[in-house]
């Protein structure tokens, strides 16, 4: 059930990634803003990543995997969502989005190996690392090619905000069931005496 709702979290946490990128002029056009507005969206995820991904690692390895998860997913959530207010001529509220969702991105993409370790044995932590990584290569190239598909020249603002909106509830879900279901293995569980003595 863990690797379940972490893979796919995995599967839709860096979708957000290339949105842009293959649309990148259909946007422009249609929203009426310049290149580097609608070429930072992507940038911002490169950008967060050195800046964010050590004091990340710094929160995850004191606070646990679980808060980091918690603080990384409403982030990205809030994100995605904002992104929907990109408007003819204003792209300010997109760029913010933008910049939270690839900040919330990082506590989930930098932790494969962590989420191994904390809840599989030793012989299969590089099979779980292996998929976690697979998946965010996945939701990658999807996040890359998809909107190309579904957008074009003839698409107009709302078409493409609907694809936003499309894009931040497939988000969302596994998001939110990562953030609800996802409990750290207990380091030091309790004795039998020790349960013994609670209950009693």
């Amino acid at each position: 059930m863990i690797l379940i709702v972490y893979i796919s979290a995995a599967l839709v946490n860096s979708l957000p990634v290339h949105t842009f990128s293959s649309i990148n002029s259909i946007v422009e056009d249609v929203f009426q803003i310049s290149q580097l507005n609608v070429t930072l969206n992507a940038l911002l995820f490169t950008i967060a990543h050195p800046i964010f991904a050590f004091p990340w690692n710094w929160v995850l390895n004191k606070y646990g995997i679980r808060p980091g998860f918690i603080a990384g997913g409403v982030l990205l959530i809030i994100g995605v969502w904002l992104r929907l207010l990109l408007q003819v001529g204003n792209s300010t509220y997109c760029l913010i989005g933008s910049a939270l969702a690839a900040i919330g991105n990082i506590f989930i993409l930098n932790t494969p190996s962590k989420v191994a370790i904390n809840w599989f044995s030793a012989e299969r932590v590089p099979i779980v690392t292996f998929t976690g990584i697979l998946s965010t290569l996945i939701s990658l190239t999807v996040g890359a090619s998809v909107p190309g598909f579904l957008i074009d020249s003839h698409s107009t603002p709302d078409d493409i905000r609907k694809f936003l909106f499309i894009e931040a509830c497939v988000i969302t879900v596994p998001i939110v069931l990562l953030i609800i279901f996802f409990k750290e293995k207990p380091k030091n569980p309790p004795s039998k005496t020790a349960k013994i003595i609670f209950h009693e």
